[in-house]
């Protein structure tokens, strides 16, 4: 299993790259949806409590028009994910397959307490892969981290080996991981965690930093890059087998001094669409409306692209947002850092 977590796939997609280089515009490559802003737990860390859940659940026919002539202009991967709990959405199954039947590969990151054996039967089959969010590694430290019941963490631990045991009998490909964010009220603990995840047969569990950002009040006093810190996860790296892999997110751990980069060129790369409808260029800007480019539920995509909206979102991007000041190891900066050496390039290119 070659997973790439860190860095980044952008050299993969060379068609929309070379039109982007000649300065043509283009469409995105891969769209985060968020189908709902409603979740059954309340972490500790939560990047999205502090936009004041309303229990929206975005409308499945409008948003599928959407994918359809994103799918039809060179969109290839869909993330279900986002503010809530997309399995919390009435018609998620039918979202995901016909989602997938639209033509992009489809991948889901859930908290896994409502991921039924019906339920895995019914996905996965539409999935390139499936994430599960565990923070808490056994029933009391879950209990804490995502104000659970007690009995949560073994009712994810059962539906992740039902999971995994559908996919054996369905004789499907669909990846099966869990990602743990590393927090002061967790590292200790998980070797446990991984233990559970082996024996439930799941493929991976990836370990990355909390990054904060602005809205956030939890702050997590671990450092990364302290010796006890670093020898700790290197521990439970080596719960590794040839079946199921730890894997620790050593690039997005690096602290970076600093950018490498002065403008964020990633945006038209990839988009987010939130439980409303409103289009933002990136993640860590979901809730702020001076970032808005559009509404799904107003205006086709393309619409979107050519509105003076999108145009004034962008110009502000490139002219008034300081990337520097923005969120440490974002998903947008391992692109960011390729496409600024494409663009502005060192001297003495032949001498490779």
């Amino acid at each position: 299993m070659n997973l790439a977590l860190d860095g980044h796939k952008l050299i993969y997609h060379m068609g929309p790259l070379n039109r982007w280089l000649k300065g043509e515009r283009i469409f995105p490559v891969y769209c985060a949806i968020s189908v709902t802003d409603s979740c059954n737990y309340s972490c500790i860390f939560c990047v999205y409590d502090s936009l004041k859940r309303k229990k929206k659940f975005l409308d499945m026919g409008r948003s599928l028009k959407i994918i359809r002539e994103l799918a039809d202009n060179g969109l290839k991967g869909l993330f279900f994910s986002g503010e809530g709990e997309p399995l919390i959405h009435p018609n998620i199954v039918d979202f995901i397959t016909r989602s997938r039947r639209a033509g992009v590969e489809c991948a889901l990151n859930t908290n896994g307490f409502f991921l039924t054996q019906k339920m895995s039967r019914q996905l996965l089959k539409s999935l390139t892969f499936m994430r599960v969010s565990i923070n808490g590694c056994n029933p009391k430290n879950y209990q804490k981290i995502h104000m659970a019941t007690p009995e949560a963490y073994g009712r994810v631990i059962r539906n992740l080996a039902d999971a995994v045991k559908v996919r054996k009998e369905e004789g499907l490909t669909t990846t099966i991981g869990v990602q743990c964010i590393i927090l002061k009220e967790n590292i200790g603990l998980i070797g446990g965690l991984a233990d559970d995840l082996m024996d439930a047969g799941v493929d991976y569990l990836s370990l990355k930093p909390f990054l904060p950002i602005g809205t956030t009040t939890y702050r997590t006093a671990i450092d990364m890059e302290d010796g006890r810190t670093v020898s700790l996860l290197k521990r439970w790296e080596k719960k590794s087998t040839d079946r199921f892999r730890v894997i620790v997110r050593w690039g997005s751990l690096a602290k970076f001094k600093a950018r490498t980069y002065d403008r964020c060129l990633s945006l038209p790369f990839m988009i987010e669409i939130d439980s409303k409808g409103d289009v933002y260029p990136c993640g860590v800007l979901l809730g702020n409306k001076k970032f808005s480019c559009g509404n799904i539920y107003l205006q086709e995509y393309r619409q979107i692209m050519e509105s003076p909206r999108y145009a004034r979102v962008m110009k502000n991007i490139q002219t008034k947002l300081d990337v520097h000041k923005c969120m440490p190891n974002c998903r947008n900066d391992a692109v960011n850092r390729f496409l600024w050496s494409l663009k502005y390039p060192p001297e003495h290119l032949n001498f490779i």
